[in-house]
């Protein structure tokens, strides 16, 4: 992480920019409806622009059964295993029961 930007504490530096996704695919979609289905949402490059995009994000418990968000590093990688930056790269992922989300 790097100084403040600006001397303001809530504005730390992230070591790089970090896209924000939204996927919202339905069964049965072709690999092209998952491409434009597939939407860049917002670059943060501060902890301050993270925090404010998480906690104004429509919530997970809301999102339909095939509705997701992907943080990717960089806002030119795209969420998507097809992309070369991903080749060599994981996931880290988690499903929560919707009793448990409340």
């Amino acid at each position: 992480m790097n100084e403040p930007s600006g001397g303001d504490p809530d504005n730390y530096l992230l070591n790089s920019s970090w896209m924000f996704w939204h996927d919202a695919t339905r069964r049965g979609a072709t690999a092209k409806d998952f491409f434009e289905n597939l939407k860049p949402l917002c670059t943060v490059k501060t902890i301050k622009a993270f925090w404010g995009v998480v906690n104004n994000i429509r919530p997970i418990e809301q999102l339909g059964e095939r509705e997701s968000y992907h943080l990717m590093r960089n806002e030119n990688r795209r969420p998507i295993w097809e992309d070369s930056d991903n080749a060599h790269g994981g996931l880290w992922s988690f499903k929560v029961r919707k009793m448990h989300t409340v």
